[in-house]
């Protein structure tokens, strides 16, 4: 059969398209309200006003701008194809908003809005109410009315707003993200958000500047820090255009495998020849443009004499502060291994030259350290990783660090099989726990090797997490998603979410055949039961990004509130709130809520006083004699303390 020519195919957008890339285009709130600071600055503004209620759910941006005429209004409102690909404003500054996505954004954020703009000749007013799925053929009327006047700029105020991080959602976050994405605007373009105005971040620390030229990359520019402390916003932070793209702290990752930097390391490089390169989220570069190779290639080579200049300079400096207290270390590790039985009171600990000059037994990086029962000497290895001293490095991590290589390095003595190292091990651990349970208590914590790298499940097993509540910390940002994870990162957030589970892990604790999908579920119970919530859950993370948590001890509880069936007898009369009113009402003894919450006299004594001093009274009487505890109350002053570190 003779073949033919059939009709032309051609791409045409589907009546969802519109719907699609609203969702998709910004993912975060903060990105899409970014977005509106964007537009302020391609306008010329040099002020601009952001107010923010959410008891009443407004939100408003004003800037003084050139305006849009009604011909701008129409390229205002176009997807894609933007006027702003190319060229400058008209006050000369590069465009950082030129995909054409500002009006997509708009509906992932309220349910109306109305923009008001005047441009010195018309002003113009476009209102707009979302209703369902975005259509492409669907019709804004604005209204224009001739205005003469030296007053320009746009306003946009919506009502309603439903920003997808819900109660989540702060304007804190908001402030954060606008110092560091727009902090090169600040000297042209003033930003106020509910009364404050925006200041450009600062940083201390040793500086060295950075300067490089490629064929791809074109010309790069800028300052790096290395922090005295860590920083939580360590990162090599591109801008294009005098905004910042991408993941700083991902780039850092990449760029540099040395753990001793990955918190130290602030950046600041201007790169306007990666503008091609960035997608249209602006959360990142597309990863194989070979202008960000290249850049990558760049800082990897300038990242070396750095990292050595810390070795050579700063990380003496920190391994001579501890020089003073390695003897002490040494005794108080000596005092818990002398408790196991067969090793010799008078046992000498030590651990070498923290300084490099080493003079003992020869030791590979992989030894814990050395130990003979005869001489009575246990040498520990400072270049065994756990115990390799940093700028990161805390005394009580060392310490505890120390005492495991204690107790590794005499289990390997024998030579056995891993089997027997490992039997060998939990025993000795069986008679030290008991001795130093109390403490363990008195300080920090420290569940894994600061210096080690783990994977997800690896690090979940470690620290008693499922791996699915690991990948909600994950989720949000409050770990890296890298294949492998420091335990440095762990150590971090520790404080945050000690004796705390995710929804997650309430939900396998539901026997939910499949946990992640009733998630967010969860989530609307909590949203929706409000006021009546907020004692029982803590919210974590950064850069916008939330994980609830709730408490070990009323886990158990919550599993079983959370899978109530709503039946359609009871569906019309079901409130959230009645949740959390169920576990709020309960009355505990002193010993109960001790068992509950894992808390000892002295902590309780502790938790009845913070709350007096906050105005929370959390014990009550009954029939006049019984003093019993309110949890709901309880609760309440048990997530001020932690928040506080007062626990």
């Amino acid at each position: 059969m003779a073949a033919y020519e059939g009709e032309p195919l051609k791409r045409e957008l589907g009546d969802d398209t519109l719907a699609l890339l609203s969702q998709n285009v910004q993912s975060k709130t903060v990105n899409a309200l970014e977005e509106l600071v964007a537009n302020s600055w391609d306008a010329d503004a040099t002020k601009v006003v952001i107010t923010y209620d959410p008891a009443r759910g407004t939100y408003a941006q004003f800037d003084n701008g050139h305006g849009m005429s009604p011909d701008d209004l129409r390229n205002f409102y176009r997807v894609g194809s933007s006027i702003k690909r190319e060229g400058t404003s008209p006050g000369g500054r590069r465009f950082i908003g030129k995909f054409g996505v500002g009006t997509l954004n708009l509906e992932s954020l309220t349910k109306a809005y109305t923009l008001q703009t005047q441009d010195g000749q018309v002003k113009s007013t476009v209102p707009e109410v979302f209703e369902g799925l975005l259509d492409k053929d669907k019709e804004i009327i604005p209204t224009h009315e001739e205005h003469i006047s030296e007053v320009r700029g746009t306003r946009i105020e919506m009502e309603q707003v439903h920003f997808r991080e819900g109660p989540s959602f702060s304007i804190r976050r908001l402030k954060s993200a606008l110092r560091w994405d727009f902090m090169y605007t600040f000297s042209d373009m003033e930003v106020i958000v509910n009364g404050e105005k925006l200041d450009a971040p600062s940083v201390q620390g040793l500086l060295f500047d950075y300067y490089d030229t490629g064929r791809k990359m074109g010309e790069v520019s800028g300052k790096i820090y290395y922090t005295e402390k860590p920083s939580q916003n360590a990162g090599i932070h591109i801008y294009v255009n005098k905004r910042r793209v991408g993941n700083g702290e991902e780039l850092l990752n990449y760029v540099n495998s040395a753990l001793s930097m990955q918190k130290h390391i602030v950046a600041f490089l201007d790169a306007p020849g990666l503008e091609q390169a960035i997608q249209v989220n602006r959360e990142r570069f597309v990863d194989d443009h070979p202008a960000v190779e290249e850049l990558r290639r760049s800082l990897k080579q300038r990242m070396q004499p750095i990292r050595s200049y810390v070795e050579k300079h700063i990380v003496p400096r920190r391994k001579t502060g501890f020089s003073g207290n390695l003897e002490r270390m040494c005794e108080a590790v000596r005092r818990d291994i002398v408790k196991i039985p067969g090793i010799k009171r008078n046992l000498r600990v030590t651990m070498g030259d923290i300084d490099g000059d080493d003079k003992g037994a020869p030791f590979s990086s992989s030894e814990p350290g050395y130990y003979d029962s005869d001489l009575r000497i246990l040498e520990l290895n400072p270049e065994y990783a756990p115990l390799r001293i940093t700028p990161t490095t805390k005394p009580k991590e060392l310490q505890m660090n120390m005492l495991h290589a204690a107790v590794d390095a005499i289990a390997l003595s024998n030579n056995a099989s891993l089997s027997s190292f490992i039997d060998a091990r939990e025993d000795m651990w069986g008679h030290i726990i008991p001795e130093i349970r109390r403490d363990l208590q008195q300080m920090d914590p420290i569940p894994v090797f600061g210096t080690r790298l783990y994977t997800k499940s690896e690090l979940a097993n470690e620290v008693g997490l499922s791996k699915g509540g690991l990948n909600q910390l994950i989720h949000a940002e409050l770990l890296p998603s890298t294949e492998f994870i420091a335990g440095t990162y762990w150590n971090d957030i520790e404080h945050q979410v000690r004796d705390h589970v995710t929804l997650y892990d309430i939900a396998v604790m539901a026997d939910e055949p499949n946990p992640t999908a009733v998630i967010d579920r969860y989530m609307r119970l909590i949203e929706n039961a409000g006021e009546a919530a907020e004692p029982f859950v803590r919210r974590v993370g950064l850069n916008g990004k939330s994980c609830v948590l709730i408490h070990s001890g009323n886990a158990q509880y919550f599993s079983k509130a959370f899978s109530i069936p709503i039946t359609k007898a009871n569906r019309a009369d079901y409130n959230p709130a009645v949740v959390f009113q169920m576990i709020s009402d309960e009355l505990l003894t002193r010993e109960e809520v001790g068992r509950r919450y894992n808390l000892g006299e002295a902590n309780l004594r502790r938790l009845t006083h913070f709350g007096r001093e906050n105005d929370i009274e959390i014990r009550t009487e009954r029939d006049g004699k019984d003093i019993l505890y309110n949890i709901r109350d309880v609760n309440l002053v048990l997530q001020r303390m932690i928040s506080e570190k007062a626990l």
